[in-house]
């Protein structure tokens, strides 16, 4: 935001704090951009288990930011619009909320709460059980090169796109 179209908002609505929020709102637009060239424009790695797990777990960092930052976007923009002069633009922000944010939010929730659907925590039943290759194991989040990014949360049974080609699973959410 240049420091003119600053202005205009703080001059419009006389608070600084919707000002200040709606430039904190453009720098997460910011990180969710970075993020996602984070993700798709890094180099294919070949290597040992080891190596590939290890990509994956950055992918995985970013994916996580990625979702931090979305989140992010909303807070900010919500404390826009409960400013009276940006009142108009409240059912914009509560459709983009229901369309995507709150997907979003889901899968930063995930990936923030995995310590509680390890074993033995209260919200182990959250843990997805899959088969594979003959044998059962448990899972909290895993990664899949392939359907486009999403989350999964299985409580809820809904699932979010994100305008990317990987597809990131969260299972279970708290």
């Amino acid at each position: 935001m240049t420091p003119e179209e600053s202005n205009r908002v703080f001059s419009a609505s006389r608070n600084g704090a919707t000002a200040t929020c709606f430039n904190l709102a453009r720098r997460s637009l910011r990180a969710a951009e970075i993020q996602v060239s984070r993700i798709w424009d890094r180099p294919v790695v070949q290597g040992d288990q080891q190596t590939l797990t290890a990509a994956a777990e950055d992918i995985l960092i970013d994916v996580h930011f990625y979702f931090v930052a979305l989140r992010n976007i909303y807070r900010f923009l919500e404390k826009v619009v409960s400013d009276e002069v940006f009142q108009e633009l409240r059912p914009g922000l509560v459709e983009l909320n229901e369309k995507w944010f709150k997907h979003y939010s889901l899968g930063r929730e995930a990936f923030e709460h995995i310590d509680q659907r390890l074993p033995g925590q209260r919200h182990q039943n959250k843990i997805t059980e899959i088969e594979e290759k003959g044998g059962k194991r448990k899972i909290n989040y895993g990664l899949r090169l392939s359907k486009g990014l999403s989350c999964t949360p299985i409580l809820s049974g809904t699932s979010a796109r994100l305008p990317l080609k990987a597809s990131v699973m969260m299972y279970g959410s708290s």
